[in-house]
């Protein structure tokens, strides 16, 4: 007792009417006409980080037919969505986004028809991270590895990494509240890499982990 226009196109009017047939084939009068104009897909979103920045990134699939897509946040996930952005491609990110929140997201992919709009994406949420610190790498006075990074906003700590190999597998070397560190116990002639992530208070959102630096301890 229904069925889907699957071939219909995004933003055309279509009218439709309905006759019942019996097993012997007589047919009865056609129902009443309606009609409605075919919609856009449902966008499908993913949610992911921006690693340099820490801030939510948002994509979707290409909507066909769709000429630009109207995305939306709350802090809430049943609270009123504000606006954030109206765009013409598949992404962006939350640029004023906070480390620590958890924020809401749904985009609506719009026709050059607005009758024909799709609905809103599901709703998915994901917190904000710090952003990846950016470390420097020299020898200190002594001739041990130093390392020095910027202070990240919203950061309560800072992780220390090391592995006597680039892909190899790193352990935690110290947790230090500042922007440097110095490892006092590298021994002469070997060489050492090295990766620093932020910590939050709110450990969902710490940073990605640094890009790797490397040094010889003399």
């Amino acid at each position: 007792t229904s069925t889907i226009n699957k071939n219909a196109v995004a933003g055309q009017k279509y009218y439709y009417y309905v006759v019942a047939i019996a097993a012997d084939g007589t047919t009865s009068t056609k129902s009443n006409v309606v009609s409605r104009t075919c919609d856009l897909a449902q966008p499908v979103i993913n949610l992911s980080s921006d690693a340099a920045t820490g801030k939510v990134k948002i994509s979707w699939n290409a909507v066909e037919g769709a000429v630009k897509y109207k995305v939306y946040r709350c802090k809430t996930k049943d609270g009123t969505y504000g606006l954030m952005n109206t765009v013409t491609g598949t992404s962006m990110i939350n640029k004023n986004g906070v480390a620590g929140t958890k924020y809401y997201y749904k985009v609506i992919a719009i026709a050059e028809n607005t009758d024909a709009n799709s609905v809103y994406s599901s709703v998915k949420y994901r917190v904000c991270d710090l952003a990846q610190p950016v470390v420097s790498i020299a020898r200190d006075n002594n001739g041990k590895p130093k390392l020095t990074w910027k202070a990240i906003d919203g950061a309560v700590s800072y992780k220390i990494y090391r592995c006597k190999t680039k892909n190899g597998t790193y352990g935690l070397m110290k947790t230090v509240t500042g922007t440097s560190y110095v490892n006092l116990n590298a021994v002469s002639g070997t060489t050492y890499y090295y990766k620093v992530m932020a910590v939050h208070s709110n450990t969902n959102a710490n940073s990605a982990h640094s890009a790797i630096v490397s040094i010889k301890s003399k």
